[in-house]
């Protein structure tokens, strides 16, 4: 099919749509223009706004996913326990939250001495962070 054909097609099913539902959804573009922010004080500012917003919603979220979370039968051996499960449910949210790609990578980022003091104020019962590989092996018993 070549492209006047194909977009002949497309006029065609676009205006069909139209006739069928009254509207067609407008598509829709980024804007190409260049930052609203003046200043790195002004970024900072909104980067700094948008963080505590998002926190405040994990916040109010966290709790209640955490319980939920914690009804999973544990299958590890008790004398060997170091972190409790809430804690390693935790670190995995994290890892889904902060979009990090690999264990290692985790690893290395989330243990960090100045993030683990601001999750311990948002999450009292976090001592140290545990190593990946600990949340994998529990993961893997539960599935």
């Amino acid at each position: 099919m070549r492209r006047h054909e194909r977009r002949q097609k497309q006029r065609e099913l676009k205006e069909q749509q139209k006739r069928q539902s009254g509207e067609y959804p407008p598509v829709t573009t980024l804007a190409n223009r260049k930052s609203d922010y003046k200043t790195v004080e002004d970024e900072k500012e909104a980067t700094q706004y948008i963080t505590e917003e998002v926190l405040k919603v994990h916040i109010q979220l966290l709790p209640g996913l955490l319980k939920k979370l914690s009804h999973i039968p544990d299958s590890r051996n008790p004398k060997k326990i170091k972190h409790k499960m809430n804690v390693l449910m935790f670190y995995g949210i994290l890892m889904f939250v902060f979009q990090i790609p690999s264990r290692r990578h985790t690893n290395r980022e989330v243990t960090a001495p100045q993030l683990l003091e601001n999750l311990r104020a948002v999450f009292p019962e976090l001592d140290e962070m545990p190593h990946q590989d600990t949340l994998q092996r529990l993961l893997t018993e539960i599935v």
